[in-house]
């Protein structure tokens, strides 16, 4: 039986408050999450939460590894540069601003000071980088923890399942982008009919060279033109709300695949589905690694 795992940093990190704290510290961050263009300050946040900001800061501070005004100044640019990998089309200006940041010249010093690159070479990364550099990207974004980054810390205890899964068949979707944000306001609900097949082979490859699928397992039978093959997938279900989460639980599974002494199967598809979504409460996916028997 699959069992739902969180990759959730601010969660994890949540759980050892009191019940009645930690509904005032989830609504703040929610906040600080949902409102980046409003450019609230961490106090004004604190405020409306009903939190005192000194203890706010300082229970925030010893939970989080980082001061709120750190992690809201690291949300904001987690936001932006997930929009100019998602988005490379859009004017930087436009993200900067829905980001919460009032000049776009602050924006520039952020990114190159943090990531150092520009906004310019990151958008170029949305078609020309590996999928392996694009994560590296984004993990520099990740919540910081005790031991380096807590969304791979999490990661590395994925309760993954060796599954055995018969054949089976799709119809594919003619779709611009694979991109799960964009297929959820093209599709909606449909999403849930939908998996996305990504070939193990072309993980080297750069974006516009990887021949991602996009396919409707729910479809008329006699329109199916795509066949997955029966056979072992280590298979597990996760919530998160970030690229930094859901790029560390790829780089997780093929972890845990190793250490299990796994042979990944390359002439396989690494496997998505949609289980469920929500704005508070993130995104569901099953995601399944193919293993060689």
């Amino acid at each position: 039986m699959k069992t739902n795992y969180s990759l959730i940093p601010e969660k994890a990190l949540l759980a050892s408050l009191p019940e009645h704290l930690q509904r005032r510290f989830e609504q703040a961050l929610q906040s600080m999450q949902q409102n980046l263009e409003q450019q609230l300050t961490w106090q004004q946040i604190a405020r409306q939460s009903a939190i005192s900001p000194a203890h706010f800061h300082r229970q925030f501070k010893a939970l989080f590894h980082e001061t709120p005004g750190h992690y809201l100044s690291r949300i904001r640019l987690q936001f932006a540069t997930e929009q100019l990998l998602r988005f490379p089309e859009r004017p930087i200006t436009e993200i900067a601003h829905q980001a919460g940041f009032s000049e776009s010249q602050a924006f520039a010093k952020a990114v190159k000071r943090t990531l150092g690159l520009t906004a310019k070479s990151i958008k170029h990364m949305a078609n020309n980088a590996t999928p392996q550099q694009t994560a590296a990207l984004v993990a520099k974004l990740s919540q910081p923890f005790a031991q380096g980054k807590l969304e791979q810390n999490l990661a590395e205890n994925i309760p993954a399942e060796l599954v055995w899964i018969t054949q089976r068949t799709a119809k594919t979707v003619a779709v611009d982008n694979a991109d799960w944000e964009l297929l959820l306001e093209k599709f909606g609900a449909g999403c849930e009919d939908l998996i996305v097949l990504t070939p193990i082979q072309q993980l080297d490859r750069g974006w516009q060279h990887i021949d991602i699928t996009v396919c409707d397992w729910h479809a008329s039978k006699d329109s199916h033109d795509v066949l997955l093959k029966e056979g072992y997938f280590l298979s597990a279900e996760i919530t998160l709300k970030s690229a930094a989460s859901y790029f560390a639980a790829f780089d997780g599974l093929f972890k845990i695949a190793r250490q299990r002494g796994l042979t990944i199967d390359t002439n396989g598809f690494l496997t998505e589905q949609l289980l469920d979504y929500c704005d508070e409460a993130g995104a569901t996916f099953l995601f399944q690694l193919p293993i060689a028997c």
